[in-house]
């Protein structure tokens, strides 16, 4: 059904005569596609919409599982960008609705009850809540929402910042963020490299002291130190009678040598903080899940998924599987990489999945997750052929189709009937060539 023909579609002031011209108006925005949104490199976490009983009218990411007999419109693809015009998409809000319909803007939450209204910078357009599958929330609202002592979100914000080249308002965040207790010691290092990277190097020395002090281990962080306290050496050596640098003594200010920072990955927080669910049980044993901190020492939460056996002795079923909604079009990063430890008694085969275009399913091969309560990398190039699907018979020979039309990921581990613990954190989409 076209917009125009349903009754929840009540573009603000709509007068008959105006009909045409609001159609031609949601034709182009419906040009708006998962390339120009790049949401694979900058995944944002969804929002409910709120309703005026509190309970969300749309149900988060991975809640609703989409009509896998149903044709689906998929991720279209955009005109080129007019030259001039290219705005960043992480700016804006971005409201899907269940026809994969993508509307950019600014959304006002809470303007009436029961619809979700957006205001596209050319008008304001009304969508019923049930019609609204997603909404993510730009740079402005993200910053709007914000509290000032919430740490895990202070940082999972900046990070995304920092990820989405927003480094003014990341080094912001991370301000506040090392402020408050039970910052972690990753944070503080790239609070260090913000500030260095911002044109403040003496500032930022003491900060890389700390950083080393406290055991930080990143080979980056720790070589740009050492960078520029040679660079100190050298001022002292050239200026008679000043002021060796020692640790609390703070270097002068334009003496050391400033180096711009390529971003650096996420860390810690990605796409495993928000929008998981189990699977049914008639196709996964029993697993729950978890935001928390790796233990009782604070820092950002990571995922941990705690599972067991079978549920019933009469199943077959020999993993237990967890997975999220998405709409993503994969594009340069095409590696899925995350960090899991293994807090469990024994190894697991671990694997990914993804249900791409019609819903087609397919499974990487497995990978071994040794039993190691530290963090091991695991990566997943979505672009091998190396995945099985119904094509191949379920041998692992097939590449991945629909790749710009991404709907589902899942987590699967290959556990049997044997219970255990594992924790994610980092994960994000890297480049092949990043490996």
């Amino acid at each position: 059904m076209l917009p125009d023909a349903d009754p929840a579609y009540r573009p603000a002031m709509m007068r008959p005569v105006l009909s045409l011209r609001f159609f031609l108006l949601f034709l182009a925005l419906s040009a708006a596609t998962a390339a120009d949104m790049d949401p694979v490199s900058s995944p944002l976490p969804t929002v409910k919409p709120t309703v005026k009983n509190g309970t969300p009218a749309a149900k988060s990411t991975g809640a609703t599982k989409p009509d896998a007999n149903a044709k689906s419109a998929g991720a279209t693809k955009s005109a080129p960008a007019e030259q001039g015009n290219q705005t960043d998409p992480t700016m804006q809000d971005l409201v899907i609705l269940d026809n994969q319909q993508r509307i950019t803007g600014s959304v006002v939450e809470g303007a009436e009850p029961g619809l979700v209204v957006i205001n596209t910078g050319s008008g304001t357009m009304r969508f019923r809540e049930d019609r609204v599958k997603e909404v993510y929330l730009g740079l402005g609202s993200r910053l709007a929402k914000l509290r000032g002592d919430d740490l895990n979100e202070l940082v999972l914000q900046a990070r995304w910042c920092h990820a989405n080249h927003h480094d003014a308002e990341a080094l912001q965040l991370l301000a506040k963020a090392v402020a408050l207790p039970g910052v972690d010691l990753d944070s503080r290092g790239l609070y260090a490299q913000l500030v260095d990277q911002s044109g403040n190097p003496a500032a930022a020395v003491p900060l890389y002291r700390a950083y080393r002090k406290a055991g930080g281990s990143d080979a980056a962080i720790l070589a740009r130190l050492d960078q520029l306290e040679e660079a100190a050496r050298r001022y002292v050596a050239d200026n008679p009678g000043a002021t060796p640098p020692i640790d609390d003594t703070p270097l002068p200010a334009g003496t050391l040598p400033k180096v711009p920072l390529k971003p650096a990955p996420m860390a810690q927080v990605g796409l495993e903080a928000k929008g998981w669910e189990s699977e049914k049980l008639q196709y996964s044993n029993p697993v729950e899940m978890k935001l928390a901190p790796v233990d009782d020492s604070g820092g950002p939460n990571v995922l941990h998924l705690t599972f067991t056996g079978p549920s019933d002795a009469t199943k077959r079923t020999d993993k237990a599987a967890i997975r999220k909604s998405v709409q993503y079009a994969i594009g340069e990063q095409s590696v899925l990489s995350f960090s899991i430890a293994n807090h469990g008694e024994q190894p697991f085969k671990l694997a990914i999945a993804l249900k791409t275009g019609d819903f087609e399913y397919f499974e990487s091969a497995v990978q071994t997750v040794p039993l190691n309560k530290g963090f091991t990398e695991l990566r997943f190039d979505l672009r091998s052929p190396t995945f099985k699907s119904k094509a191949t018979n379920w041998q692992n020979s097939a590449t991945v189709t629909n790749l710009d039309d991404v709907k589902e990921l899942q987590v699967l581990v290959y556990n049997g009937t044997a219970s255990g613990e594992l924790l994610i954190k980092g994960m994000t989409f890297v480049k092949t060539n990043e490996l």
